[in-house]
């Protein structure tokens, strides 16, 4: 039967896609991702009223407690659109990871999270329509989309800055 190489081994840990360690990372980072989408559902789940009192308090304590000190000035409403940006530039860290982890590469990688993001952006909207005092802004899933897309490029980056550093690294040692 003969001794396969490493790569092909069945169940070996150390391969790239299959083994135990991958497989938990994979289901952490699919964790974080769906828990993140239930925390984006239930931020717009809230009443138009509770929302506002939410994002005051939240810019309150960044712009009066932390941001004051560097003389920041956010308007409520850029606040708002800023708060849209980042919680999808989360969501597509954790999406661009968790496909990472799912086998996905490059431009495959990137295209699909970028999709799930942009998707969930629209479904997000259409559920705020349906919450009394909110509304589906088309304007917000672009938001919500560019905060995706700065995620993913800062994801491409790093991952690029660190396989060329690693690839440097094992060629000093070959």
């Amino acid at each position: 039967m003969g001794v396969q190489p490493r790569s092909k081994q069945a169940g070996n840990a150390n391969s790239r896609v299959g083994g135990t360690k991958n497989k938990v990372a994979m289901f952490v980072l699919w964790g974080l991702v769906v828990g993140w989408m239930a925390f984006i559902f239930w931020l717009s789940s809230q009443s138009g009223d509770a929302s506002s009192s939410f994002t005051e308090t939240l810019r309150f304590f960044l712009l009066d407690g932390i941001l004051a000190s560097l003389n920041i000035s956010v308007s409520g409403l850029a606040f708002r659109k800023i708060g849209h940006a980042v919680l999808y530039f989360v969501m597509a860290i954790f999406t661009t990871s968790a496909l990472y982890a799912s086998g996905f590469r490059r431009g495959r990688l990137y295209a699909t999270s970028l999709i799930i993001c942009f998707v969930y952006a629209i479904t997000d909207e259409v559920h705020q329509y349906f919450i009394p005092g909110r509304s589906a802004e088309f304007t917000d899933v672009l938001i919500d989309t560019f905060g995706a897309a700065l995620a993913i490029l800062l994801w491409a980056g790093v991952y690029r800055f660190v396989t060329t550093r690693w690839k440097k690294r094992t060629e000093v040692v070959s």
